[in-house]
């Protein structure tokens, strides 16, 4: 069966990044399984408000703009407007085993004004993001 399968499709029961880590490194096979919402600090935050997504930034160590949610969506956030925009996923490379992302503006063609800019784009090492990102977009 592992020759002949390309996914692995699964409800979230089976979220665990060893299990995605092993069936991509050892199969080739590409983990669909959804992603079990674990975050729990925000949740007892006194301004936390259940109908707006817990985002972190994707980057702990400094301060920046990237960030992501629990869910493994990749967003910006303009301190200038207050407000976050989803990043254009831009694919899955297997020979360097990265997902990356564009800024919005230079993926769909619009202006700055129409879409947030980014100056960079944010490439995310499987190593370091399987429990979450796997291989896949959540966007």
């Amino acid at each position: 069966m592992t020759e002949r399968c390309q996914d692995f499709s699964a409800d979230r029961g089976y979220d665990d990044g060893t299990l995605k880590a092993a069936l991509w490194d050892v199969y080739r096979i590409r983990p669909l399984i959804d992603t079990r919402q674990m975050w729990q600090d925000e949740k007892k935050d006194p301004g936390y408000d259940p109908s707006k997504p817990i985002s972190r930034s994707l980057y702990p160590d400094r301060v920046d703009t990237v960030v992501y949610s629990e869910k493994g969506e990749v967003s910006y956030y303009c301190p200038k407007t207050n407000t976050v925009r989803a990043m254009a996923f831009q694919g899955f490379e297997s020979d360097r085993d990265t997902l990356k992302y564009r800024c919005p503006a230079a993926a769909y063609g619009c202006s700055a004004r129409d879409a947030t800019s980014v100056m960079r784009s944010p490439v995310l090492r499987r190593a370091n993001t399987d429990a979450l990102f796997g291989l896949i977009s959540r966007t």
